[in-house]
């Protein structure tokens, strides 16, 4: 209690440049800082809560980026980083959740999480593109996202961007990104099953066909399809007129 009131009095004699130049050292000297004070605004209700959830995000991501640029660069990241990494992305996630942050602030972290994304090599791709998924919130910005993730230079993610586009009807879209990844997905599936949605079962019938060929993973959901398709063939001819 006394240091307390000791380090109380002494603030007390310092004028205003004095007080921020020694808050601007604590900084260089404490990287956390910054979120520390804003998270004790938030506590104390010191300031506009909206503003203090958008610096809040803004710090908690400077590090997470600073982490994962890094690990781009190397491969990789600490077990200590790893956790930093997902404990902040945590709490954005959470800031995101609970406020209605503009498209201005949430777009340009999604602007930020694609370049680190594309990049592909932290090992972070996963958390980062549930986190960018959780920032796009209509259909004009998951629509933005699937445009991203299609033109991205990583076809494994394509599947999303796929889903994206049946999820908001855009039927041409879904087809051409699904056509033009099929060795890097389920995607002969997909497509089978947008076929036989329509009606257009000769179509369903000759993609499950050719993916039982041509796809190099378990193609048993195909088999299926091909064995119900036949099984209800049969009953209808042998169904008495």
């Amino acid at each position: 209690m006394k240091d307390r009131e000791f380090f109380e009095n002494l603030l007390n004699n310092f004028d205003k440049n004095r007080l921020i130049e020694l808050i601007e050292q604590l900084r260089w000297k404490n990287m956390n800082l910054d979120a520390q004070i804003l998270e004790w605004a938030r506590e104390n209700k010191k300031s506009d809560d909206k503003a203090i959830e958008i610096n809040l995000l803004k710090e908690y991501w400077e590090v997470v980026y600073d982490i994962v640029d890094s690990a781009n660069d190397y491969g990789g990241s600490s077990l200590s980083e790893d956790e930093e990494v997902f404990f902040k992305l945590s709490y954005i996630t959470e800031i995101v959740q609970k406020n209605d942050l503009p498209w201005s602030v949430r777009g340009e972290l999604v602007d930020d999480i694609l370049e680190q994304f594309n990049r592909s090599n932290s090992g972070f791709e996963d958390s980062l593109i549930d986190l960018a998924v959780e920032l796009c919130q209509n259909e004009k910005e998951e629509l933005y996202l699937a445009d991203c993730l299609a033109e991205g230079p990583n076809p494994f993610y394509t599947d999303l961007a796929a889903d994206i586009y049946q999820k908001h009807g855009k039927d041409e879209a879904f087809l051409q990104v699904t056509l033009d990844n099929l060795e890097f997905t389920h995607g002969y599936y997909k497509i089978v099953r947008y076929y036989d949605k329509h009606q257009e079962i000769d179509k369903a019938v000759s993609f499950a066909y050719k993916g039982i060929k041509e796809a190099d993973f378990d193609n048993t959901e195909l088999v299926d399809y091909l064995f119900n398709y036949y099984k209800k063939s049969l009953k209808i001819k042998l169904t008495p007129e």
